[in-house]
């Protein structure tokens, strides 16, 4: 529910102010699962690719009026969400074997993107999907 619906609705909360500014920049945070398949995460999978969907139709909607949208998709980043994983050595080698750079991303490594994203630097980029996983997608998918 979080991932499509809680994202509709912040998206709804901000426009109007964005609108009335005539700029804005709306960073949707998805997943690589919605770029590539994850077995076990049927769910989840389908509920990212909705968000990179409506990411894009944000994008076009909204273009004309100086509003930006795009989806960052990091694959497996050192935070608590993934410490099961990270405290498994096995699994986190079996995991890291399908990334290029074979280490989890950094927390940081994505608010760089964001910050870029959200900055006056990008203000020709939208409804773009920005994977950031350490070349997961380019060996797995």
């Amino acid at each position: 529910d979080v991932n499509v619906t809680g994202v509709f609705r912040m998206t709804r909360a901000v426009l109007p102010q964005m609108q009335k500014q005539g700029r804005g920049a709306i960073i949707n945070i998805s997943s690589v699962a919605s770029l590539v398949g994850l077995s076990g995460l049927a769910a989840y999978t389908a509920s990212k690719g909705a968000l990179d969907a409506f990411t894009r139709a944000v994008a076009v909607e909204y273009a004309q009026e100086g509003i930006r949208c795009n989806v960052v998709n990091p694959g497996l980043i050192d935070t608590p969400m993934a410490a099961s994983l990270m405290a498994n050595p096995d699994m986190l080698q079996t995991i890291l074997a399908q990334y290029a750079i074979r280490r989890p991303g950094k927390p940081e490594e994505v608010a760089n993107l964001i910050l870029y994203l959200a900055s006056d630097e990008s203000t020709w980029v939208t409804g773009t999907t920005f994977p950031i996983d350490g070349g997961m997608t380019v060996c797995k998918g």
